[in-house]
């Protein structure tokens, strides 16, 4: 009988899932995966030996700060000490 899996994406539930639709859809390294037998959530990039690929995320956009805006040369006017 083949496994069922239940995949916690940030703090959402999805499934279950059997092994082959985790192939199809990729995971990402935050992903927890969890079936019968488990005490625990388990990290998703534990099933790359399952052959689930892993998605990585781009990197994330910084956001700009108030100093981002002032001129170098009048930063340190601004910055608490």
């Amino acid at each position: 009988m083949n496994k069922i899996y239940i995949l916690k994406h940030e703090k959402y539930l999805r499934g279950p899932y059997s092994l082959e639709i985790l192939k199809e859809k990729g995971l990402k390294s935050t992903d927890k995966i969890w079936f019968d037998g488990l005490a625990e959530w388990m990290p998703a990039k534990l099933l790359a030996s399952e052959g689930v690929s892993l998605i990585t995320p781009p990197p994330r956009k910084r956001k700009k700060g108030i100093l981002s805006f002032i001129p170098r040369s009048h930063r340190n006017i601004y910055q608490a000490t």
